[in-house]
């Protein structure tokens, strides 16, 4: 990432000028491959240089304005704090990059959850069928072993048992589907928020 990715130039270049007129010492602010972001000239003619953030992204130099002599001690405090208030400014706006990046992760990752619930309600909505399906085959089933008469007791005893299991089953999918809708629910207030 670069200096000027991060930086409004227009309003730095508005401070660089008035740092310039209020301290008469002329100032440029160079990137990590020591081209000009704002200033001009020769980079050799600056005498002053700052480091402008932790992580090299560029400096800022200093240079006497109008061929007067350049204190170092003063261009040093000078150009110290003026590198101070743009530290915090790339430091903020590294900040607000970050804060975005995580921002446009989490959207996504909710995103990406609320496709799972998606798919958790359409499987669901199959399980409700299997369930209809199978009260259906109990049912017949208990139909046939009632006209079977003495000979279908062992067939009305599987029914009995297919019914159970199909309530088993319906009670285990409400459940489920129960979570999932509360799941849904809190995706989509925390996608909101």
């Amino acid at each position: 990432m670069q200096l000027a990715d991060l930086l409004n130039l227009e309003e730095m270049k508005v401070l660089f000028e008035q740092w310039e007129t209020i301290s008469n010492i002329k100032v440029a602010l160079v990137d990590a491959e020591e081209g000009f972001i704002i200033g001009e000239g020769e980079l050799t003619e600056y005498r002053e240089s700052i480091v402008a953030d932790k992580e090299s992204l560029g400096e800022i130099c200093a240079i006497a304005s109008e061929d007067e002599e350049l204190d170092g001690d003063v261009a040093l405090k000078t150009v110290g704090a003026l590198a101070q208030v743009v530290n915090k400014i790339v430091e903020t706006q590294l900040k607000r990059k970050k804060d975005e990046e995580t921002d446009i992760s989490i959207h996504d990752k909710v995103q990406q959850t609320l496709e799972y619930i998606r798919k958790m309600n359409d499987i669901t909505k199959n399980l409700d069928k299997l369930e209809k399906n199978q009260k259906i085959l109990s049912l017949n089933a208990s139909i046939e072993a009632a006209r079977a008469g003495e000979a279908g007791k062992g067939f009305a005893i599987v029914a009995t048992n297919v019914a159970s299991l199909a309530s088993d089953f319906g009670t285990q999918n409400h459940e489920i589907k129960d979570a999932v809708q509360q799941l849904n629910v809190l995706m989509e207030s925390f996608e909101k928020a």
